[in-house]
């Protein structure tokens, strides 16, 4: 009788050792796929800011370009390239997209010595250019994913507008 009674006492601790052990796996299993859904969640914020981020960006270019009477190819010291948009709005207003230290300013020129400028937000990891069809008549914003150090090929957004809206 005393036999049997010890093989009990250690089958108990051994259950005991071994529930542990399953609950300590059961933990480190719940703590993984806890871990991937914070990630993944937190991926999701992200690309819902860099798609507003372009939303507001694309709504206030298209709204300066339609609104455009035209787009000069110089203004003073600017130029208009991949980097520099220049618009005309009226006689005395012009409205200037530039690309300076990764930045994009808005410099809003009414007369020659009135300026207004600020930066518009561009989505984080994303690099810009203006692109000029032929006759300037058209005008594009293309952005461009760019990770470690390199551009994304094929997953730009470009948005388009015409000079003046579409009905010019």
């Amino acid at each position: 009788m005393r036999i049997a009674r010890q093989i009990r006492r250690g089958t108990m601790l051994l259950e005991l050792l071994v529930s542990v052990m399953l609950i300590g796996v059961l933990c480190g299993v719940f703590a993984l796929i806890l871990n991937q859904t914070m990630q993944a969640q937190r991926l999701q914020a992200e690309s819902f800011d860099r798609l507003q981020q372009s939303k507001a960006l694309a709504d206030q270019f298209r709204s300066d370009v339609a609104r455009a009477r035209a787009a000069p190819e110089q203004l003073g010291r600017h130029i208009a390239d991949h980097e520099t948009l220049i618009l005309q709005m009226s006689d005395d207003e012009h409205v200037v997209y530039l690309r300076e230290n990764g930045e994009l300013r808005r410099i809003v020129r009414v007369k020659e010595d009135d300026t207004m400028e600020r930066i518009v937000p561009v989505p984080f990891g994303m690099t810009f250019e203006f692109v000029y069809p032929e006759g300037r008549k058209l005008v594009r914003l293309r952005l461009t994913p760019v990770r470690l150090g390199k551009e994304l090929a094929g997953q730009s957004l470009e948005f388009a507008a015409n000079v003046g809206g579409d009905w010019r």
